[in-house]
């Protein structure tokens, strides 16, 4: 989930600060980019609602790599970074259902504040990033797309949270995350007891 953060506060950014490098107008940039967030909030009511998480959430994480990789090309360059957008938006907003998901209560807002903080750092290197132009106007385009790659790669491993129940102990988590057979540890009165495996 961290690596996700950063990643995707880190894409949002990088185009809303080159918002000039994306168009030849970049009025017309900057206001598609910021009209880009109402689309991606109706996507994550209805994605959410309907569809499977971990699938849906990995195909964002796709969808961004490709749309940012597609910013290569200059004809296509607006649509694709206004889409771009839109997915980054509505995967990070996966990342805070996910964590309202899979952590139990008590680790819930820790993670959450650790994930927002490593958001911020994503943030911060983001502004440096978009004056890599200088050195190829291309450049910071395939930087971010080679970054999505990595939350993509590990998404995969996600659990599985639609339609459960909001854990409210380790215990609930080591369900939902794992079957009876993958489970490592016994759970009992919520005190975690490693499983010693005789082979």
């Amino acid at each position: 989930f961290y690596l996700t953060s950063a990643a995707n506060v880190l894409i949002y950014y990088m185009l809303k600060f080159s918002a000039e490098n994306i168009s030849s107008s970049p009025y017309l940039s900057c206001w598609l980019l910021a009209l880009s967030d109402v689309p991606s909030a109706v996507l994550i009511h209805f994605c959410s609602k309907f569809e499977r998480r971990k699938v849906n959430f990995y195909v964002q994480l796709i969808a961004v790599g490709f749309c940012y990789l597609c910013c290569t090309w200059e004809n296509v360059r607006l649509v694709s970074a206004v889409l771009c957008m839109a997915f980054a938006a509505v995967s990070f907003n996966y990342v805070y259902l996910y964590l309202a998901e899979v952590y139990p209560t008590t680790m819930r807002n820790r993670v959450t504040a650790g994930c927002i903080a490593v958001a911020e750092i994503g943030g911060m290197v983001a502004n440096p990033l978009v004056y890599t132009t200088n050195v190829w106007d291309i450049l910071p385009f395939l930087i971010a797309a080679t970054l999505a790659v990595g939350p993509t790669v590990a998404s995969w491993w996600l659990p599985e949270t639609r339609s459960s129940k909001l854990p409210d102990r380790l215990a609930d988590t080591l369900q939902i995350v794992y079957t009876d057979e993958e489970r490592p540890f016994i759970v009992e009165n919520s005190i975690a007891v490693e499983e010693v495996r005789v082979v």
